[in-house]
């Protein structure tokens, strides 16, 4: 049992096939995440995710060697899996070498926080938008994951900000920058788990009433920005 782990630990994500007594030991790419994003660079691939996990895993690899994984906030709001020429081991193969190839590697998962992993996480708030309500606790869950990824990331917020990706009850997805118009009123921010006569009393008045509670937490995220000052 031991060996077995030793083995997967340290050739998991292996370029070649591995096995233990018949039975196959390499793993897929992944992430644990409700959205994640694959992406590729000069002999890197990686896959990144956003977490709601103070310190979220993350794991290192060189040809599928494991250099370092664990728990640890190197790049806030998200999960990651990286396999890279970029990266080496120290000499006593218990961390990464910090270098300016090191810093390449994280420049690619930086990239892919800031693009491909946007436009998955708009996709999958356009495709839950279709669901509900039968996709509210997905939703939930996506919305909550998202919030320390865009609270490390300002800039992004403000990119997002006229981008449809809140879903409402009776308007579709809508931007922050409609709720800077429509919603608020009085400082309030309008949300319910059920669409009923209050939600469309509310979209009578052209008020976007969002679906369930996480979105708050997004919303909030956007009203500190000088966007909304």
């Amino acid at each position: 049992r031991r060996s077995e782990e030793t083995i997967s630990y340290w050739c998991g994500y292996s370029e070649t096939q591995v096995s233990f007594n018949g039975q196959l030991l390499n793993k897929e790419l992944a992430v644990d995440s409700p959205c994640s994003a694959e992406v590729s660079g000069p002999g890197t691939r990686a896959v990144v995710g956003m977490s709601a996990e103070p310190l979220p895993e993350y794991g290192m690899y060189n040809h599928g060697l494991t250099l370092k994984q664990g728990r640890e906030g190197l790049l806030p709001g998200l999960t990651f899996r990286i396999k890279s020429n970029y990266l080496e081991h120290t000499l006593t193969r218990d961390n990464v070498i910090v270098d300016a190839n090191y810093h390449k590697a994280m420049a690619i998962l930086n990239g892919a926080a800031e693009n491909q992993l946007v436009e998955v996480f708009l996709a999958k708030l356009s495709a839950l938008q279709r669901r509900l309500p039968e996709g509210l606790e997905e939703l939930e869950s996506l919305l909550q994951a998202a919030q320390a990824w865009l609270r490390a990331r300002p800039k992004l917020v403000n990119r997002l900000a006229n981008r449809p990706m809140l879903p409402t009850h009776h308007h579709g997805l809508v931007p922050l920058s409609l709720l800077k118009s429509k919603g608020f009123l009085e400082g309030a921010i309008y949300y319910d788990l059920v669409s009923g006569p209050v939600t469309e009393a509310l979209a009578r008045e052209d008020l976007p009433v969002l679906w369930g509670r996480a979105a708050t937490g997004v919303v909030e995220l956007f009203s500190a920005r000088s966007f909304y000052q």
